[in-house]
């Protein structure tokens, strides 16, 4: 990868930057009557959803022309140039809780360089801070909130993990939470809340800026694949260091390509997801169906 760590650092700076005018947006509208309307019958986008996409794509622009953006919301400004570097947003995540007055979502911003996050960040809000925070990083450089440094994780008491909402299990598996924002599960996991959070079918827009963040805080990505005829859970760390998102990334990829991508994860400590990766190989039939 070459990309020198002052332009790390300036990425990182202006995703932080992009986050905290999201959060301005979102705690400005949170609790007033916003217009919505629905992708589909269970799939809604709010006013709010759109405004924050729109200034971060016209912020992008300014301040990186050559750079391409992929948004979750097709909005007419996104712009499908050829460029090795991607900014991909999630304006929303979370658009159910934050239209009914639920303060549990997220902002995502990820920067990916051919494929490989580089840089990213996640508002969230939080309830001793009226603002809310920024988790933000750069490639290598460890996990920070609103510019402080974290190394250590939040102290908790029984463990809480995130899964899916169809989830379901006949084996004890812990404190299970349903949040309806992967972004913020995300985060929650970076934060130590969370041991570790399972995504069935997240798209690339939900995990950009999660995918480096976790990596930073000294988590791993887990890939549930089925290989060989038979589903299993594999370490990319263990057997095929690959730190991309996008395998067989080229710059003029296409956006429909890239809209339809998804991947099969646990993000957490490896010493945390045992109990996980057990029922999900046994369960791999059902899972992979």
């Amino acid at each position: 990868m070459n990309i020198d760590t002052p332009h790390l650092i300036k990425l990182n700076s202006f995703s932080k930057e992009l986050a905290k005018l999201a959060g301005d947006i979102l705690n400005e509208n949170f609790g007033k009557k916003i217009s919505i309307k629905y992708k589909n019958t269970n799939d809604p986008v709010s006013s709010v959803d759109i405004e924050i996409q729109d200034k971060l794509i016209q912020k992008i622009k300014n301040e990186f022309p050559e750079h391409r953006v992929l948004g979750e919301e097709k909005t007419k400004n996104q712009t499908d140039s050829y460029s090795d570097f991607m900014w991909v947003i999630d304006p929303l995540d979370g658009t159910k809780n934050f239209i009914n007055g639920l303060p549990l979502f997220a902002c995502s911003i990820g920067i990916l360089y051919k494929g490989i996050p580089v840089a990213g960040a996640i508002f969230i809000p939080w309830p001793n801070n009226d603002q809310g925070i920024i988790l933000h990083a750069f490639k290598n450089s460890g996990i920070f909130i609103n510019n402080v440094s974290i190394s250590k994780s939040i102290i908790k008491h029984d463990p809480l993990i995130a899964l899916p909402g169809n989830f379901s299990s006949n084996v004890d598996l812990g404190n299970i939470r349903v949040t309806g924002s992967i972004a913020y599960e995300i985060a929650m996991v970076c934060l130590g809340v969370f041991d570790y959070a399972v995504f069935f079918a997240p798209k690339l827009w939900d995990v950009a800026a999660g995918y480096l963040l976790a990596y930073e805080s000294n988590k791993k990505v887990f890939r549930i694949t089925k290989n060989s005829g038979l589903n299993k859970i594999f370490f990319p760390e263990k057997i095929e260091p690959d730190p991309k998102l996008i395998s067989g990334w080229h710059k003029n990829i296409e956006s429909n390509k890239l809209e339809k991508w998804s991947m099969k994860i646990i993000l957490g400590s490896e010493e945390n997801i045992h109990p996980i990766k057990n029922y999900i190989y046994n369960s791999r039939f059902r899972i992979f169906k």
